[in-house]
């Protein structure tokens, strides 16, 4: 219902996903449930990393190899 009332339509299944993979997950292990959303937390930071690294790398490379000047975005 969050994801509809944003506008987020797309997102609803992945959402939906995510939700049950966590719920199965934290009722598998009830020891260390709690930890679960923060490794999931975790995990999407470093996607999140990862992905800035990768586009800047691959812009870098792209300008070296056309030769253009690298533009900074202030």
């Amino acid at each position: 219902m969050l994801m509809a009332s944003l506008g987020r339509f797309d997102e609803i299944g992945l959402t939906a996903i995510t939700t049950a993979v966590i719920m199965i997950v934290a009722t598998s292990d009830r020891q260390s449930a709690w930890a679960e959303p923060l490794l999931r937390l975790g995990d999407t930071v470093v996607g999140i990393v990862i992905g800035i690294v990768c586009k800047w790398l691959a812009s870098f490379a792209f300008y070296k190899l056309s030769g253009q000047e690298v533009e900074s975005q202030a």
